[in-house]
């Protein structure tokens, strides 16, 4: 238990390190849409993603430029487009008003952004999206708690289920072995506490709630609604049936036609439980998804198989005394994990190529290094299976024989290093996995827009944006503010592209899309590299005020 206890905790503390979860879905559009001036009152607000969400409890909020909020009723599925949400609005006032939305992607991870229109007025309220936008982050510590809870599940369910088919299949005398017995024990409760906590914690993610909403009755009805809440139901419903199936197995150890019906239906119910995880990850969206909820469902079984095998073998049997079985009972887990390993590489280079879609996300964006991460981890802890192998291999036949069983057993000192090995090696997939659950896949990531604020001069701020930030034709928007963040209206604004010596200077075509707002619409950068953008603002008269941002194209 103490050796569970460490794989355990040293997975947990390597996720420490994960960065936040982002956004799987991406905003499309909206009507009105952001920075928009309307001469007529809008009677809702449309807000479009790049795939379908799900409306928390945080919605769609709709402010004046005084934080007064003015929406009406509760935000809807527009014609029952799940990829949108809207929200009505009542006749409003001439003025500026502010959009915050914050719904859940398909894969269950919040979302969130804001926005900006202005009514018969020339108000401004940028200051105010930037304002809300950081008060409605919601809790860090609901955050890090979430995460802990995430990995904690996702390990727990690999060694419950891997640890189960172990005893069922490689070693069914270990069902009576009181060290894998607390093994298994401590793997329920963990998946079964990891669940509860997971709904009592989404409901404060996704409204971006402090964690003292979380247990709000109002609040847990919201999570239940949603699919993430409807996957929890059901994972607790399989683990009780699993529990019960598998206690009723280790009480009756004959072969009789009940009890194989039995088995199968333990296996039935794992793959159910499994289910539950794939049905709130990022197999659900994106492109094949069919094909990805089968191929995430077969990688997770695999790796329980190997990972929780390979927990069990640990703490239990390389521990319980049972040295003259260890040759035969590791040769067989071998041939098991021989197959996994193969599961493994098809199932995950399928998923690989499914998220990544090209070396640049690959190498250039958080998932992508991950992902390459997790790859060298697999091949060294697939090196370090072949030890413990090629050890079943070695004290296999005739070492069993009468005279080296002492022989054998101390042998299994060295079966035991190689095992802590190979374990620790599982830790690190184990880590790495349950933080590209949380990150941002590499295809979206590398198309996402970046954001600069630039000051020129001693009161004037450059707000940058640049969409995508890839090489291609792209959407470069800048705002003029005072340094205090309210408009600040500029004469003329031009801005040169230049990369090292070798491209360069090139005039970006800017033109007045708004009193402070210069854009240029589907301007070509050639290449990746990173692009020196020089940006002059003429305030007044013949006053230019100049300022530089490096901008990473990929």
């Amino acid at each position: 238990m103490k050796r569970l206890a460490t794989i355990v905790g040293t997975a947990l503390f390597l996720l420490q390190w994960s960065a936040p979860a982002g956004a799987h879905a991406e905003l499309r559009d909206s009507d009105p849409s952001a920075s928009a001036r309307l001469d007529r009152s809008p009677g809702r607000v449309v807000v479009r993603f790049t795939e379908e969400v799900e409306l928390s409890a945080g919605g769609i909020r709709v402010f004046s430029s005084s934080a007064r909020r003015v929406e009406r009723g509760r935000p809807y599925h527009p014609d029952g487009h799940r990829d949108e949400a809207a929200v009505a609005l009542p006749e409003l006032d001439p003025g500026a008003y502010v959009v915050t939305w914050r719904v859940l992607s398909e894969d269950s991870h919040p979302i969130r952004g804001a926005f900006t229109f202005q009514f018969d007025s020339d108000d401004d309220a940028t200051t105010l999206a930037a304002r809300l936008l950081q008060e409605g982050g919601g809790d860090p510590l609901v955050a890090a708690l979430s995460g802990i809870a995430r990995a904690t599940l996702f390990a727990s369910l690999l060694v419950l289920l891997g640890g189960v088919a172990f005893l069922m299949w490689v070693w069914p005398d270990g069902r009576s072995d009181p060290r894998a017995r607390r093994v298994i024990g401590a793997a329920f409760a963990a998946s079964a506490v990891a669940t509860l906590a997971g709904v009592t914690l989404q409901g404060a993610s996704a409204a971006g709630l402090p964690l003292s909403a979380a247990v709000k009755r109002e609040v847990l009805a919201e999570v239940l609604s949603t699919r993430y809440g409807h996957a929890a139901a059901v994972r607790l419903a399989g683990l009780v049936v699993f529990g019960l199936l598998f206690a009723s197995l280790v009480r009756r150890g004959d072969s009789r036609p009940s009890t194989r019906l039995r088995t199968a239906l333990l296996g039935v119910s794992g793959l159910a439980v499994l289910g539950t995880v794939v049905a709130a990850g990022h197999a659900i969206s994106g492109r094949w998804v069919a094909w990805a909820v089968a191929m995430d469902l077969v990688h997770l079984a695999a790796g329980a198989i190997w990972i929780g095998g390979l927990a069990v073998m640990a703490t239990a049997l390389l521990r319980s005394g049972a040295s003259p079985q260890v040759p035969r009972l590791v040769a067989r887990f071998s041939r098991v994990a021989i197959t996994c390993v193969g599961l493994l590489l098809a199932t995950g280079s399928v998923q690989a190529l499914r998220q990544v879609e090209s070396l640049e996300a690959a190498t250039s964006t958080f998932y992508g290094r991950l992902l390459l991460i997790k790859v060298g981890a697999f091949v060294a802890l697939v090196t370090l299976a072949t030890r413990s192998r090629a050890w079943s291999k070695r004290n296999s036949g005739d070492r069993q024989e009468v005279g080296v069983q002492g022989d054998i057993a101390g042998d299994i000192t060295t079966l035991r290093r190689s095992v802590a090995l190979e374990t620790a090696a599982a830790v690190v997939v184990l880590a790495v996995t349950a933080l590209l659950v949380n990150a941002v896949p590499g295809r979206i990531a590398v198309a996402v827009p970046y954001s600069a604020e630039l000051r020129a001069g001693t009161d004037l701020l450059i707000d940058l944006t640049v969409d995508p930030a890839k090489a291609g034709p792209l959407d470069i928007h800048l705002y003029t503010l005072t340094g205090a963040g309210l408009p600040a209206s500029a004469e003329e604004v031009s801005a040169q592209l230049s990369l090292r010596d070798t491209i360069g200077p090139i005039d970006v075509p800017l033109s007045r899309a708004g009193p402070n707002h210069f854009a240029a619409y589907g301007f070509a950068v050639p290449i990746a590299g990173k692009w020196r953008l020089e940006v002059a603002v003429v305030t007044s008269g013949v006053v230019v005020q100049r300022a530089t941002a490096v901008i990473p194209i990929r």
